[in-house]
């Protein structure tokens, strides 16, 4: 074999290989294309249609869903994960024309929100029920329209709001409903 013919063979070769690699890396469909693995992606997953699972190792499922950061976690109906491993699971809140006019919303690193139109714009904080937001670090905010805006601090309950950051403590705030209960029974 000449010099010029052993080099087409090499080229070939790593043509055939660079192929193969490509094929492997491939997003590949499974169950009637209702399932999307994305190996070239840090096997990022898409599950069912109009999902994006765009950040390394990430995983949307549900309808219209976002997961758009690393390893993070949307499901359900218009939800966002868009911080490092955040979750966000629930639906959207619509006007009466059926139009969205706020998702459920993990959009900082370590955060996680749950229900409808419930939004963590903070670090590491969680916000579940209905019209929630948790807006500072460490803050939960849970129930309805309840918002926890101090840096560790805690809201739940119906309307409820714990704006003081923590100096050591954790600021709690309940909802009216517990303290009445409380009232009541001494």
């Amino acid at each position: 074999m000449t010099n010029s013919n052993k080099k087409k063979v090499n080229e070939n070769q790593k043509i055939e290989k660079k192929a193969k690699e490509v094929e492997i890396m491939a997003p590949t469909p499974c169950c009637s294309n209702c399932i999307v693995v994305d190996p070239a992606n840090g096997c990022s997953v898409v599950e069912v249609t109009a999902n994006a699972a765009v950040g390394i190792a990430s995983h949307a499922e549900g309808t219209s869903t976002l997961a758009s950061s690393i390893a993070a976690h949307a499901e359900g109906e218009e939800t966002r994960a868009e911080g490092r491993t955040s979750h966000s699971e629930g639906c959207p809140t619509r006007n009466t024309a059926g139009e969205i006019v706020r998702r459920t919303t993990a959009s900082n690193d370590f955060s996680h929100t749950e229900g409808s139109d419930t939004i963590v714009r903070a670090l590491n904080s969680p916000a579940e029920g209905s019209a929630t937001l948790a807006s500072a670090s460490n803050s939960p905010a849970e129930g309805s329209a309840t918002v926890a805006s101090g840096v560790i601090s805690h809201a739940e309950g119906d309307r409820t709001r714990a704006s003081a950051s923590a100096s050591g403590k954790a600021s709690d705030s309940y909802g009216y409903t517990f303290k009445k209960i409380l009232k009541k029974n001494g």
